[in-house]
Order: C-alpha cells, then sequence, then structure tokens
C-alpha cells in the first residue's frame, strides 16, 4: 500500500498550496482507485469545482467535482457543500467530494449527511458511489484533532463556553455575553466568530450569538479541556467519609473566609450520583496551605481521600451553584472534569448529561 508523504501531512500555508498538493497526491489519497487525470476548475465559467478528477472504474469511468478548502470547519464546509451540491444538480454524471489539509469529525458528518465525499492530505477518506465504498479514518486524526479542539481550552474561552451551554436556547447580545462570562466584549466577539467557524453559534445581524449545536459545543470543549493543568494538592483528612469531609469543607470556608466549589464525583454526588467514590476533589479559593490548617489535612503521596485544586480559572468561584447547602461547580464544568477521567469519569459525565443536562 503507497503512504502518504511527508510533505502532504505538512499543513499548507494557503488555499493556492492546498489545491496544488491535492491535485498532485490525490492518487495517492485515493489508495484502491485508478485516477487517469486532475485537472484544475476553471472558476471563471460559473460554478465549476476547483479540480476535476477522472477515475478508471474497471470499463467505465467516473468524474469527481472536488472543491479544495485550506481550512475545512463546518461553517466553511457548508458552503463549499452547498457549491458541489448546486453543481451535481447542474453538472449530471459528476460526483461531489470535499478536499482539504484536514477535515475534522463535525465536517465529516456533514458531509456523509449531505451525500459528499471527502479527502484530506492525512489520508482521510469518505468516497460512495456506484458500488464504490471507500472509508478511512487515520491514525494521525486524534492527534490532529485535539490540537484543532484545543483552542477551545483557555480560561477565558471556557467562561464564554459555559454561559452559552447553561442556557443553550438563549439568544445572546455580545454585551450580555461579556458581561456574563467576565469577559471583555472584544474577547467574546472572538470566542463568538471561532465558535461560529466552528458550526456551534450563528450569529445574526443584530449580533445576537445563539447556540446551535449544544451536544457538540459540550463534547469538543470537555475533550480539549485537562483538568490535570490544574494545580492540584493531593492530601489525607481523618474524616471518615467522602461525605463527611464535604461537610468539613464548608465549615473551613467560612473560618478561612475563602471560596470553594466542589467537582468530579464529589459534586456529581450531589446533583446525579452514579459511581461511588472516596476521594473528594474540590477547587479551593487562596493559598491551599490555609485550607490543609483549617481542615487538618495532611499533603500526602499515596492514599489521599481528599484534592485541593488551584483552578486556571478562579471565575469559578463566581459561578458556582449551591446544592443542599454546598457550593458545586457549574453542570458543564462538571461534566467537562469527569469526561476524561479514567476511573469511570466517562460514565458519570454521560449519566450527568442525560439526567441534568438533557442535551
Amino acid at each position: 500500500m503507497r503512504q502518504i508523504s511527508k510533505l502532504g501531512k505538512l499543513e499548507p500555508k494557503s488555499e493556492r498550496e492546498t489545491l496544488d498538493r491535492i491535485r498532485e497526491t490525490l492518487p495517492n489519497l485515493l489508495q484502491g482507485l485508478t485516477v487517469e487525470r486532475v485537472l484544475t476548475g476553471r472558476k471563471e465559467r460559473g460554478n465549476s469545482p476547483d479540480l476535476v478528477a477522472r477515475l478508471r472504474i474497471g470499463g467505465k469511468e467516473k468524474l469527481l467535482a472536488i472543491e479544495v478548502k485550506r481550512v475545512a470547519e463546518p461553517r466553511i464546509a457548508q458552503q463549499a457543500i452547498y457549491a458541489l451540491l448546486q453543481f451535481k444538480t447542474n453538472s449530471k454524471g459528476f460526483y461531489p467530494v470535499l478536499a482539504a489539509f484536514y477535515i475534522p469529525e463535525s465536517t465529516r458528518k456533514l458531509c456523509r449527511t449531505a451525500g459528499v465525499g471527502y479527502v484530506d492530505l492525512l489520508g482521510n477518506a469518505f468516497l460512495r458511489f456506484d458500488g464504490v465504498f471507500i472509508d478511512r479514518t487515520t491514525s494521525e486524526t486524534p492527534r490532529i484533532e485535539q490540537k484543532y479542539a484545543r483552542s477551545l481550552a483557555p480560561p477565558k474561552t471556557s467562561r464564554v463556553v459555559r454561559t452559552l451551554l447553561k442556557e443553550p436556547k438563549r439568544l445572546f447580545r455580545l454585551t450580555e455575553l461579556a458581561n456574563e462570562s467576565g469577559v471583555s466584549q472584544a474577547q467574546a466577539y472572538k470566542v463568538a466568530g471561532l465558535l461560529e467557524t466552528r458550526g456551534y453559534v450563528r450569529r445574526s445581524e443584530g449580533k445576537l450569538v445563539r447556540l446551535t449545536d449544544p451536544r457538540g459545543l459540550l463534547e469538543a470543549w470537555s475533550g480539549a479541556s485537562d483538568f490535570n493543568k490544574n494545580r492540584i494538592f493531593r492530601a489525607f483528612s481523618l474524616e471518615k467519609t467522602p461525605e463527611a469531609i464535604m461537610r468539613d469543607v464548608a465549615k473551613a470556608s467560612r473560618r478561612v473566609k475563602l471560596g470553594y466549589a466542589f467537582t468530579m464525583f464529589a459534586g456529581a454526588s450531589l446533583l446525579a450520583p452514579f459511581v461511588r467514590f472516596y476521594d473528594v476533589a474540590v477547587y479551593v479559593e487562596g493559598d491551599p496551605g490555609r485550607w490543609l490548617n483549617g481542615l487538618g489535612a495532611k499533603v500526602v503521596d499515596s492514599g489521599s481521600n481528599l484534592q485541593l485544586v488551584t483552578p486556571r480559572d478562579d471565575n469559578l468561584f463566581k459561578e458556582y451553584q449551591t446544592i443542599s447547602g454546598l457550593r458545586v461547580v457549574p453542570t458543564v464544568q462538571l461534566y467537562a472534569d469527569l469526561f476524561n477521567n479514567a476511573s469511570r469519569g466517562r460514565e458519570q459525565a454521560e449519566h450527568l448529561r442525560e439526567t441534568v443536562l438533557k442535551f
């Protein structure tokens, strides 16, 4: 089997470079098919595609109409898909294909739903026509997908995401989104633009922001989040049960006059209990040393039953919810923290989504 060259995996700097690479490497990208010729489309002739490829399948010929984008994020991809479908309607016998350096999972779903094939320079491909079926996902995909999603993880971006997900059916003015997220209006505008490009929100002419794919955004943002990037102090408390530790944390908060918010399984136990737990994770404000003294707890290398967590974003201490007299992080933050937890965290997160978030 022919391998995709290292050149193909280098991110192009322009759409023109992307087009040239796709044209040159298409025979390798469509392994198993005979590509006889790849022509550059003539855009001056109405709605012509960027490339036209002539395939030989047995004794028959098939033409592919290929639209090329350097960035294949959903909003941009939707425009390309629309153009391809229009061309297909007006020019019979063509199979429409979207091509890019990398096509993320969200765009792949759009293509499949629309009946459009796709191919990218990493080797991902999907084609279905006239008895031909190709469905290939390369080993490069998870690494690139993680890099693609990482831009959702910065603290100020996360604030805006949490605000939108808290009220997924609400129309937000940019000023409201900024004020309620605790960010500048410029930052809210920037994040809204990013989310629109990814296909998670739409913005109207009146500068209203509407969430269109809450579950997709929740999963993408949670996948990009990394709880372990917070400062975590693992400690041992003499209290005998997780519930007793949680009550002790609330009492200590009043003594040290600092904020807190439970997360992970401790937080979930107050909202939608599903998994038995023994280790209490709690975001704490200020110096963890004051908390350790206030709780009579000690940092340990192993056998901890308490995690004191200094968050990357201290806005969590303003966004908490109160359940049974105890403070818990916002439900969507709780989902994100649990999402990548190896110890049944995904199960607890999904139970939380199904029973509380319901999207």
